[in-house]
């Protein structure tokens, strides 16, 4: 008798662990912001600064600088891990090969040629120099160096970008 009382403590003492585990998703999905994508390939700079993944490729020597507002980022070039520091800059000259960065409050930067890069996330970028960049689904623009900024076609900064320039804003509401 006592041995299954031992027996059925120890089950629900572990069953709640085990139900959480098998689940990961549903632990952090209340947590997770709506995101965008942009694909950008050339040759000068780019920037991009917020909630992000950049994953691209450097291939020839170009610069990298990292910034992690939030202490959470990580980041690899050419498969060897970054050492980064909350709130400082990490830079690479003469970097080369893949770069990975993921963090929720992180600016990065790359100078180089021939860059070829995909973003995901929100917040917002720069492309200044030659080259062209897709936001989404969105028509090819040309990097004219000014920001852009990565939210979700359902988010209200976007919803804001696409009202015609002709509209007032209580023309927009009366429709």
């Amino acid at each position: 008798m006592r041995r299954a009382l031992v027996a059925i403590a120890l089950v629900l003492l572990i069953a709640p662990a085990l139900a959480s585990a098998a689940a990961p998703g549903a632990k952090w999905a209340d947590q997770r912001a709506p995101s965008s994508r942009v694909q950008a390939e050339g040759s000068g700079l780019i920037t991009v600064s917020g909630r992000l993944s950049v994953n691209g490729q450097i291939p020839d020597r170009g610069v990298v600088v990292v910034r992690d507002r939030r202490g959470d980022a990580r980041a690899y070039l050419a498969g060897e891990p970054l050492d980064l520091r909350r709130g400082e800059r990490t830079r690479v000259r003469r970097a080369s090969g893949v770069l990975y960065v993921t963090g929720s409050n992180v600016t990065v930067t790359v100078i180089g040629d021939d860059l070829s890069f995909s973003i995901a996330g929100h917040g917002r970028a720069l492309f200044a120099g030659s080259g062209v960049y897709r936001l989404d689904d969105g028509p090819e623009a040309e990097w004219a160096g000014e920001w852009v900024r990565i939210a979700p076609s359902s988010s209200p900064e976007r919803r804001r970008a696409r009202r015609c320039a002709d509209c007032s804003s209580s023309a927009a509401r009366a429709r």
